[in-house]
Parts: structure tokens; C-alpha cells; sequence
């Protein structure tokens, strides 16, 4: 489900909107492998802890356990729409990991390719140029 930047920004405080600013269109070309790969854990983490906070609080309203504490934190209210809008920032910055590890691979194969077909030609052109005897 997508979330407009505008409704993500309601939903989150401002440090956590500005590592997922990050994650966005423009921005996420910008950063390099290992800036993503950090993204990515710190995404994670959020993620699990919207997770934990969203268990405990549907275990709490089915009174299969006590509520943790006296209250939860003030950006509890919403903990489901605040988890997907960290699963979607880390979805996207695995979209852009895996398609910067898949152009780093076609180069790889392209290099490869042309090394081989130099190797064949050089081959080519000494058995042409006199190699063999008829």
C-alpha cells in the first residue's frame, strides 16, 4: 500500500522522516552501497519496533497480557500505519541495493565477455595470418 510523503511525515517524528526522506526517488540515487546498507539496518530497526509495540498492544486489548508499563510512548497511537510506512523505506532501499548489485554484476559479465571475444580474434588472426601451412 503506498503512503504519500505528506501523510508519512504526519506519522513520524522528524529524525525518523529524515532517514526516510532518504529512501525516496531523487534523493536514494545519491547515497552509496555502504550509506544504503546502513539505511537498511536502521530501517530494520524501526521496523522491529513498531512490530514489538504493535504486538503488545493488540495482546494488551485482547487482555491476553498486561500493558507494558504505565503508558506507551506519544507515537504509539498508530503503531501499524507507522510500521508499513518503515517496511515501504525499507522495501525501497532494497529495491535500489539489489538493482546497484545487478548493474555491478552486468559490468562484470560485459567485461568478461569482451575479454573472451579479444582472446578469440587474437586467436582468429594468428591462425590466419599464417599459423597453418597447407
Amino acid at each position: 500500500m503506498a503512503i504519500c510523503r505528506k501523510h508519512e511525515r504526519s506519522l513520524v517524528s522528524h529524525e525518523e522522516y529524515g532517514a526516510i526522506q532518504k529512501s525516496h526517488h531523487a534523493e536514494i540515487y545519491a547515497l552509496s552501497l555502504s550509506d544504503l546498507r546502513e539505511l537498511q539496518m536502521r530501517f530494520r530497526g524501526m521496523r522491529g519496533k513498531e512490530r514489538t509495540l504493535m504486538k503488545q498492544m493488540q495482546r494488551g486489548r485482547r487482555r491476553k497480557a498486561e500493558p507494558r508499563g504505565g503508558s506507551f510512548p506519544g507515537s504509539a497511537d498508530q503503531p501499524i500505519k507507522r510500521k508499513q510506512v518503515f517496511s515501504n523505506a525499507l522495501k525501497r532501499t532494497n529495491k535500489e541495493i539489489e538493482r546497484i548489485n545487478n548493474l555491478e554484476t552486468r559490468a562484470a559479465n560485459v567485461d568478461a565477455a569482451r575479454r573472451a571475444l579479444d582472446a578469440a580474434r587474437s586467436e582468429f588472426s594468428r591462425l590466419s595470418s599464417g599459423g597453418r601451412h597447407r
